[in-house]
């Protein structure tokens, strides 16, 4: 986890890789976005490195909880990879989530102590789990019927005991 001073926009990716590669870059104190910073947040940058402690409270594959301290507002970059379905609560709250260097989980976070919580949540998710309740229970009840009528009539047609 770092807290880099140093924030630059790099709309296209060799541009960010090409950043990258240059001897001066240093992730400790450069985060490399992709997508410009939520309206407001670049004027509350400070431009100096913020002082920050953290710790990880909970890893699990689908949910990681940090506590995280800051001096002053930062971006903050989590070396967590960057998929589609993480999505961020700090103190509870939504989050806007942003992606730096090219694959690390970013937040912008003020002065003082948080809890940054990450939780995987693809879209695909609920709906997988949907589908797979509903035949479920659709094969339950076809297994019941099948269980009732063999109650009612234990002999098939032409069948004698």
């Amino acid at each position: 986890v770092t807290a880099p001073y140093q924030v630059r926009v790099l709309a296209q990716e060799e541009e960010r890789i090409a950043a990258m590669k240059a001897p001066d870059f240093n992730p400790q104190d450069q985060a490399l976005l992709s997508e410009p910073l939520p309206t407001g947040v670049l004027g509350q940058l400070p431009g100096q490195k913020a002082q920050l402690t953290y710790n990880l409270t909970r890893d699990e594959p689908d949910r990681e909880t940090f506590k995280v301290h800051l001096d002053k507002n930062s971006l903050v970059v989590f070396s967590e990879a960057m998929f589609p379905g993480w999505k961020a609560l700090v103190d509870g709250q939504p989050s806007s989530l942003m992606t730096s260097n090219n694959l690390f989980r970013t937040l912008f976070l003020t002065p003082g102590d948080h809890e940054v919580e990450f939780l995987f949540q693809p879209f695909w998710a609920k709906p997988l789990f949907l589908g797979a309740l509903l035949w479920l229970l659709s094969a339950v009840g076809f297994t019941s019927i099948l269980f009732i009528r063999r109650r009612k009539n234990p002999f098939p047609e032409g069948v004698k005991a």
